[in-house]
């Protein structure tokens, strides 16, 4: 399936015929459930104009809410335009790590008292999707077979709270150059679009996280060249789309990228295109409160004129850190310099909507296992001075627009008690979280 093909048993229905002022109302859809119901009927037509069914009838042929697709560079849901107003969400304690159990997984139904807290408030904010990093199949992230983990506590509430969701089997950028680790991916990434790819509340799938930064050794030429001039690479990542295609047609699915001034999109675009790829997201960190993100619209465009996808800023964002000699602290006001970075940069976004549907917050909380002692709110040894953030530094456990902590009555090394209950992290909101409230709740 193309970028922009519809799934075979929709190929003969065309777009939902909304006039100009449903447009306008339907903009920055949700995913319903809570207070945003789902559209009205509307009528379906075939590409002859005539009347096949309505959005009501969800018999053989007909899509189901929570229907996403791709039209041009627009993303659709339920046929009608939608605008991400995201946050990347990787709620993970203060103790814990990706490197062991539940692998960055806080979306399994043990973990509700995490997510029930959050969406709620997502929703006040006017966030009406999430990205998530890690969604597995089963307990075990080296698993390729046993008892299905279960997502639905958490999609449920999603769902309730109007809010969709990026989910995915984490791929790790190295993964490409091992074939064990390739095949147990390719299982895993099935597999989880077969578990809850018919979800209403699943917007799609993430084939990859920054996989273009990675590099091997290169016989031909004696040397380690980067991943993303191999061919290969992007044909395994389009695989891993068509996979996911097969068990969930009316998903999307994506691949984020890092921002290296459109040079892997360049090499995308070179070796095919990704026809099973809907969406190239990017995680990009450029600009400053002036400039926003320069010229990654224009350069996306022209990028992709030959094989247009629609765009998602996939992670933005800068750390609520300074320093105080060599110790982070938070910027002053309630970290008010960070807010001002990301307003800049979604308007941004918005101001370029016609290349882009949207974006995703970096990060929801702070992530105290990033940098050594994991119970510890530190920074990294010699973190990258940038300037153009506002506090001058690449602090990596600084970014959330909520700052946490553990709470007291735990061990800050332990999420779960010895008894097997748990205590969330207290959240303390930054000042990104009322300016991001005002900027996607305003009336469209």
């Amino acid at each position: 399936m193309g970028a922009n093909t519809l799934p075979h048993r929709l190929e003969r229905r065309q777009l939902l015929k909304y006039g100009a002022a449903a447009l306008g109302t339907h903009l920055l859809a949700g995913c319903g459930g809570g207070d945003d119901a789902l559209p009205d009927c509307q009528p379906l037509y075939d590409e002859t104009g005539q009347w096949v069914s309505d959005t009501c009838s969800h018999g053989s042929g007909e899509p189901a809410p929570g229907y996403f697709s791709v039209e041009g560079r627009q993303i659709l849901k339920d046929g009608v335009p939608f605008f991400a107003q995201g946050v990347c969400y990787a709620p993970q304690p203060v103790g814990a790590s990706f490197a062991s159990l539940p692998w960055g997984d806080f979306f399994i139904d043990f973990w509700d008292q995490l997510f029930m807290r959050d969406l709620p408030m997502m929703k006040k904010m006017g966030i009406n999707t999430v990205r998530l990093y890690s969604t597995l199949p089963f307990s075990d992230i080296n698993a390729v077979s046993g008892a299905a983990q279960s997502h639905k506590k958490f999609l449920d509430a999603c769902l309730d709270n109007g809010i969709c969701a990026w989910v995915g089997y984490p791929i790790d950028g190295g993964v490409y150059l091992n074939p064990q680790v390739k095949a147990r991916v390719e299982t895993g990434v099935k597999e989880i679009a077969r578990q809850i790819g018919s979800h209403p509340a699943v917007m799609g799938f993430v084939m990859g996280n920054e996989a273009n930064l990675s590099s091997g050794f290169s016989a031909a030429e004696g040397r380690q060249v980067p991943i993303k001039s191999a061919p290969g690479f992007w044909a395994w990542i389009d695989k891993l789309g068509e996979v996911t295609k097969q068990q969930a047609p009316e998903k999307l699915t994506m691949t984020c990228l890092i921002d290296d001034s459109m040079e892997s999109v360049d090499y995308a675009m070179q070796f095919g295109g990704l026809p099973h790829i809907d969406v190239i997201g990017i995680n990009s960190y450029r600009g400053n409160v002036t400039n926003g993100f320069d010229n990654l619209f224009s350069r996306f465009e022209e990028s992709t004129r030959a094989h247009p996808h629609a765009l998602l800023i996939t992670e933005f964002g800068c750390p609520a850190s300074t320093r105080n000699g060599t110790v982070a602290v938070e910027l002053p006001n309630h970290a008010q310099e960070q807010a001002d970075y990301i307003s800049v940069h979604w308007q941004d976004i918005v101001k370029n909507k016609a290349v882009a549907s949207g974006g995703y917050v970096f990060a929801w909380s702070d992530e105290w296992w990033k940098a050594d002692d994991r119970t510890v709110h530190n920074v990294r040894p010699g973190a990258d001075r940038i300037d153009q953030f506002p506090g001058h530094y690449w602090d990596e456990e600084w970014f959330g627009i909520y700052s946490i902590e553990p709470d007291p009555r735990r061990d800050p090394a332990n999420p779960v008690n010895p008894g097997g209950s748990y205590y969330p992290d207290i959240l303390t909101p930054r000042a990104a979280v009322a300016e991001l409230t005002k900027l996607w709740t305003a009336p469209q």
